[in-house]
């Protein structure tokens, strides 16, 4: 047997070692897995409910016991269906929906499934829940300062977003060195600002703006005060 011939041997059996090795290696234990972990639920608006749903995989090699399903937030209902218990490999469907209600931007939420091997290790699966919600309207600015001494009034602009037929209904601030009132269009806040009235022991105050939106129909915006 020439010298080539022998290297061409101990390679092959090399690889054939190798192979066998990697075959009898323990399965990595990754127990109860999602196929998509984050639901991405891009653009959405206020007062949407959102189905949302997540494939499940019993991904090791021992059967597993759901206990529960934890949510952070009273905004998501999960649904599990009759699935408690799942045999290795074995795949389930969590169904959840999602109420957006007055949340505003980039928003997210979570739930956590805790579930239990057949060892009794207490176990636990984190699923998250993202979009953009669009609100019915914006206010602009999202807060007024005021300065001791300083004159004139600012303005607060109300701009419809995902509801065009939005209106300003009323003003009200809860400080009586405030007075508010809305322009002829009901798009507009004038804010006017009187240091004489102003309690010495007082702190910042809030204007209150109601509309007429079927999801967020009161919006505050802060008044401070600066020296």
């Amino acid at each position: 047997m020439n010298r080539i011939h022998l290297v061409i041997v101990g390679a092959a059996a090399l690889a054939s070692s190798l192979a066998a090795g990697f075959l009898a290696r323990p399965r990595v234990d990754r127990g109860l897995v999602a196929s998509v972990p984050v639901a991405k639920l891009g653009v959405r608006g206020q007062g949407e409910e959102i189905p949302v749903e997540f494939e499940l995989r019993n991904d090791s090699n021992m059967r597993i016991q759901i206990l529960d399903v934890l949510r952070n937030c009273e905004c998501v209902d999960p649904t599990l269906g009759d699935v408690r218990v799942m045999t290795p490999g074995q795949r389930a469907v969590l169904k959840a929906v999602w109420h957006t209600r007055t949340r505003r931007g980039p928003s997210s939420t979570d739930m956590t499934i805790a579930y239990l091997t057949e060892k009794g290790e207490s176990r636990y699966t984190r699923l998250e829940l993202e979009a953009t919600v669009e609100p019915d309207y914006e206010v602009a600015p999202d807060h007024l300062t005021f300065v001791v001494g300083g004159e004139g009034g600012q303005s607060l602009l109300f701009r419809p977003l995902r509801v065009p037929e939005l209106n300003l209904l009323s003003v009200t601030c809860s400080d009586d060195a405030f007075t508010a009132t809305l322009d002829r269009d009901h798009r507009a806040v004038v804010v006017m600002f009187d240091a004489s009235k102003r309690r010495l022991d007082a702190g910042d105050a809030e204007l209150r703006v109601l509309t007429d939106s079927p999801h967020e129909p009161t919006f505050v915006v802060p008044l401070k005060v600066r020296q």
